[in-house]
């Protein structure tokens, strides 16, 4: 069982809400002394409670923290900053300020529950992603390409199903919605972030980027996308072959092409 408390201190007294589930609110007033709230603290903590304790930040809340973790269970420091809809209401007073802080609390104590919750779903699925991927011996080839990692990797191979059965690498890049914009959303937004790590990662990426884009700033996403183009085209390649990245092969291909144009 959870039992929420929120303390509204100034100079000469600590105003206290109680919650808990079930049961009435409970309000009362004390000193705003450690001993006095450390006193109160110990009353309020009982077998099978858990206890939580929110507070709004000041000058001296490390001090209280220090001091009253030992009675508690949990503690949430308010930054009122954050906490903006204690103030919008016309009636403020220093109990319903403890109660709002505690009713903050118990929001941060749901969130972070879910928090967890969302942490464990995302390493069940990313646990199977991993195993996905050690079933694909190509995933090894494309992630020889700076700046693509397993997602990616294993993105493109999902949708790929095949490589040979693409005549080209303009039917390939066309495949994944870069030429024109259609295709799979996921795996294009994959593949723009694999072309910014790769264009810092990979020189002979940055070098066609810097091509395509011609000193003009303006032209960044024309050129992100044109390295998306090119990492499809290396990647039909590289599954078509089975060679690891050569970064020798790429950046000498993107010379013949500046020495074409």
């Amino acid at each position: 069982m959870d039992k929420y408390i929120g303390f509204d201190i100034d100079s000469k007294k600590v105003s206290v809400c109680v919650i808990e589930s079930g049961k009435k609110d409970v309000y009362a007033t004390i000193g705003p002394d450690i001993g006095s709230m450390k006193k109160f603290l110990v009353s309020q903590k009982k077998d099978g409670v858990c206890l939580a304790l929110a507070y709004e930040v000041s000058g001296y809340s490390g001090y209280l923290h220090d001091n009253l973790c030992e009675c508690v269970d949990r503690i949430a420091v308010v930054n009122p900053c954050k906490a903006t809809w204690i103030y919008r209401t016309a009636k403020k007073t220093d109990r319903i300020d403890a109660r709002k802080q505690e009713l903050w609390q118990m929001q941060l104590g749901q969130l972070l529950d879910e928090y967890q919750f969302l942490n464990e779903q995302i390493e069940k699925v990313t646990d199977y992603l991993d195993g996905y991927l050690k079933s694909k011996p190509a995933a090894v080839l494309l992630m020889s390409i700076g700046g693509v990692g397993p997602r990616t990797a294993e993105a493109v191979l999902a949708y790929t199903d095949g490589v040979e059965r693409f005549g080209g690498s303009r039917e390939y890049s066309s495949y994944f919605g870069v030429v024109p914009k259609h295709g799979p959303s996921v795996v294009r937004w994959l593949l723009c972030e694999a072309a910014w790590k790769s264009i810092r990662k990979s020189a002979s990426l940055k070098h066609f980027y810097e091509r395509v884009m011609n000193g003009d700033i303006k032209r960044k996403k024309i050129a992100i996308v044109a390295v998306c183009r090119k990492l499809l085209s290396i990647m039909r390649a590289m599954l078509t072959t089975g060679e690891l990245f050569n970064e020798e092969l790429v950046l000498r291909h993107c010379g013949e092409i500046d020495k074409a144009a």
